[in-house]
């Protein structure tokens, strides 16, 4: 492999792109500057190794809810309304659907281009051009250069592969910021390159949150981190963080292209998870999971059709099936395998839907011990948002005088117990100044008055 001296660059670059090389010989690669004005108060740093590739390490002890980096978007585009997407032929729709680049995506990848600075910075980071099939080259070629020259004329002058590549870089990288109000509706698209070099881990170190109606993306620890420690976040959404290894891979390699290491810890609680209950017969066979699995979405779906169709009886009649099979026919499954944590989400979410804050009490208590048991030691926002769901049931529930007098005092504690929790997570995770922390802490303070049993 032959070394050749870059003067552009200001340093030696190695021809062949293997991972991080181009970094590590580069004097001027626009990443690590991206990197460094993103990292706050020296909290960590870009280091390279043979394994890893190029990934993020603390500089020091960290805090939980540390803020590590504050990374602004290097192009941002909205998803609601959607950007106006350039018109494209009926061969580039087909070329750009085989490619899933959507419309936001060619946005994000069109306002990527200019200034060139901003070019150079996004094809820095990985592609996975090199998985692509020939029939997709052929495509995104095509792709690119009907955009290109879709462009205005008033505009830089860029080669189709110069475009082709940000796309990719785009489509590898971007990230759905959530609004600022209630960190759970994505509103818009952006490209983030700090937070980018983050690697992926199923048992993560830090979490991603946005503010600034998602000009900023950033980076909190999840728990108190020693110096040298690497800053991991996780790629999957945090519903598939808890899924089986098995799914979590396959999702892992199809989308990101690269074989998953399980973390021990992750190994052991779902051996744990995959265990009989000591009162269980000995393990379900594959076959019965799968079966009931069938039954669990046959039952869900009908739930659904018939919500939407206003069948409040039949809705009810499902409801009822559902706790048959979560109560009797998979009791002989431990509490926290991944289709009794379907069973007790989908029971979540038909409470929400009849109304039912017993239901709802029940169930977000069911998915919070299974999923702490599923994922040691990190509490991320969704975990926040069952607990403020547990919270909020049981305050309605004595709202509405289904607690017996001789119950109120501990279902009130258990009240304040969940929302204090949710308030804790989300001042990890968001921020102590975030809209959703602060809300949280007022409804948590709402509940402290002796004389008062729900919040107003």
């Amino acid at each position: 492999m032959a070394v050749v001296l870059e003067e552009a660059c200001g340093g030696l670059l190695l021809k062949v792109g293997a991972a991080g090389t181009s970094w590590r010989w580069a004097g001027a690669d626009p990443l690590q500057q991206a990197f460094d004005d993103a990292v706050c108060a020296g909290s960590c740093r870009l280091d390279w190794s043979a394994t890893q590739g190029r990934h993020v390490v603390t500089t020091r002890r960290v805090r939980r809810g540390e803020l590590l980096l504050a990374a602004p978007a290097l192009a941002l585009v909205p998803l609601a309304p959607p950007p106006p997407a350039p018109q494209l032929s009926a061969q580039a729709a087909n070329d750009a659907a085989s490619l899933d680049l959507d419309g936001a995506l060619i946005a994000l990848g069109c306002a990527l281009i200019d200034p060139p600075r901003r070019s150079e910075t996004a094809r820095r980071l990985l592609s996975h051009e090199e998985k692509l099939s020939p029939p997709q080259r052929a495509s995104l070629r095509r792709l690119a250069r009907e955009l290109n020259a879709s462009r205005p004329a008033s505009a830089r002058r860029v080669d189709d592969d110069e475009l082709a590549r940000v796309l990719l870089c785009a489509r590898a990288n971007s990230h759905r910021a959530l609004d600022d109000a209630t960190a759970s509706r994505p509103t818009r698209l952006g490209l983030y390159p700090a937070a980018a070099l983050i690697n992926h881990s199923c048992l993560p170190s830090a979490c991603l949150a946005f503010a600034r109606d998602g000009a900023e993306a950033q980076v909190r620890a999840l728990l108190p981190l020693d110096e040298g420690v690497e800053v991991s976040c996780s790629y999957l959404a945090e519903e598939q963080l808890h899924a089986p290894w098995e799914e979590r891979r396959a999702l892992l390699r199809e989308a990101h292209h690269f074989a998953p290491v399980e973390p021990p810890e992750r190994a052991a609680s779902q051996a744990a998870a995959l265990c009989a209950p000591a009162t269980a017969l000995p393990l379900p066979s594959d076959l019965s999971i799968r079966e009931r699995e069938a039954r669990l979405r046959r039952l869900v779906e009908r739930a659904n059709s018939a919500h939407a169709a206003g069948e409040v009886r039949a809705v009810e009649m499902a409801v009822g099936e559902l706790l048959q099979l979560e109560r009797g026919g998979l009791s002989d499954l431990h509490g926290s395998h991944w289709l009794r944590q379907e069973a007790y989400a989908a029971l979540l979410a038909l409470g929400r839907v009849v109304d039912d804050a017993g239901l709802v009490a029940r169930y977000s208590l069911q998915l919070i011990a299974a999923r702490e048991e599923v994922l040691p030691g990190r509490a991320l926002p969704h975990l926040a948002a069952l607990y403020a769901a547990h919270g909020g049931a049981l305050c309605r529930m004595l709202s509405e005088e289904r607690v017996p007098p001789t119950k109120r005092a501990e279902v009130k504690a258990q009240a304040q117990a969940a929302l204090s929790a949710a308030a804790r997570i989300r001042e990890t995770c968001l921020g102590a100044a975030h809209a959703v922390t602060q809300a949280t802490l007022a409804a948590c303070a709402r509940l402290r008055p002796a004389d008062r049993d729900t919040p107003s």
